[in-house]
């Protein structure tokens, strides 16, 4: 999913609304500390992924009119470690100050040979402009793919429940891709939200899927004008959908990939139901660069880590600001999803953007991700 999407194509988003994570997938660390760890997987020590590394574009190909696939590869016919389907790579985007993008992976984690991320070309997108204009042979620089978004871990009896919207497809087109290359049969029930039918990315491919294998079971509904081809469904996704597809909503596990308003309306929906919300799973990426300026708080204050004073003025972010104290914060996505950078909020109050990358007890304990905070009056934080 596009970390430049977001606050560009839906400015309705905020952070105020959390969904509970998955939480049996390790964390990724920070920008020096982080790698895809291969013991006992039989790669040897130098293929493992530390830190930024070198991929090279290896194919590029439409999947709509404004979202194109790259498929990449690592130097050395180095093999792809082990990541969780669902998860997303950090790439460096060539700026004046360092900045980077999260996208989905969109390949099955079962191809060890490449990675494939799937981007939507956003008007003014810094990332996925620059994305859409590379072509095979380019090089690009990329943390391991990491994330919290992810179905391992279920028991194989549960039905998952897949709610994508426009670019929100691709971590969960991963997921499935996976379910499918790996022989699993638990239920799947794919609702794919587009405008039109050129807006279905995948879509081709996801019929097939269902095709072949009959617990699969696709729904691709469309909200704008259609022709009398289309015999599919046509609206908007609500409650009574997922009632008609679903046997037993109570008993399914839900994941969420797309615009706010989709994934907020219909999970406060189901928990009205009585789905409980440990059983939705959501994924956001903000791009701290999308809130406009005159939103941020300017302030001067005083900000305390772990016993340090240090004066703040200005609108930085708090790992920006960090940053520039020479204080080391990890990071990886700084985009508020791998959960990387979070501090323990003991006092004061903050804007935060997303809280997708803390699980439910984290954000019970006010953590909060210093890559989409700013500071609204003195803090006190805690990083160890």
């Amino acid at each position: 999913m596009n970390a430049d999407l977001y606050f560009y194509a839906f400015k309705f988003m905020s952070g105020a609304f959390a969904f509970t994570l998955l939480t049996l997938v390790l964390r990724s660390f920070g920008e020096e500390k982080q790698a895809i760890d291969s013991d006992g997987d039989g790669y040897p020590d130098d293929e493992r992924w530390f830190g930024l590394e070198e991929l090279e574009i290896i194919d590029i190909y439409e999947e709509t009119s404004d979202i194109k696939t790259f498929k990449l590869k690592r130097a050395q016919k180095k093999q792809i470690p082990k990541y969780a389907p669902g998860q997303f790579l950090s790439f460096e985007i060539p700026s004046e100050k360092k900045v980077f993008r999260s996208y989905s992976v969109s390949g099955s984690p079962e191809n060890n040979n490449y990675l494939q991320v799937s981007i939507k070309k956003i008007t003014d997108g810094l990332g996925s402009n620059w994305f859409h204009s590379l072509k095979v042979g380019d090089k690009v620089k990329a943390h391991p793919p990491s994330g919290l978004f992810t179905d391992q871990g279920l028991a194989p009896e549960v039905h998952r429940v897949f709610i994508a919207g426009g670019i929100g497809i691709t971590p969960l087109f991963s997921m499935l891709r996976a379910a499918i290359d790996r022989g699993e049969k638990h239920p799947v029930t794919l609702f794919f939200a587009a405008k039109t039918k050129r807006d279905l990315a995948f879509h081709n491919q996801i019929l097939e899927i269902a095709k072949r294998n009959k617990n699969v079971t696709y729904i691709p509904i469309l909200s704008g004008e259609v022709d009398s081809s289309w015999t599919g469904l046509r609206g908007r996704l609500n409650l009574e959908i997922l009632q008609e597809h679903v046997p037993d909503l109570r008993a399914a596990k839900f994941f969420f990939c797309g615009p706010k308003l989709l994934t907020k309306s219909i999970s406060e929906n189901l928990i009205e139901f009585g789905v409980h919300e440990d059983n939705l799973y959501s994924e956001e990426f903000v791009s701290p660069t999308s809130i406009s300026e005159e939103d941020l708080p300017q302030i001067e204050t005083i900000l305390n880590l772990d016993g340090s004073d240090y004066e703040y003025s200005g609108k930085l972010n708090l790992l920006e600001f960090f940053e520039s104290k020479e204080v080391d914060i990890p990071f990886a996505c700084r985009s508020g999803v791998c959960g990387a950078c979070k501090v323990k909020c003991l006092s004061g109050e903050v804007l935060s953007l997303s809280e997708s990358g803390l699980t439910k007890d984290e954000q019970r304990q006010n953590y909060i991700l210093t890559c989409v905070s700013w500071p609204k009056k003195r803090l006190e934080l805690e990083s160890k």
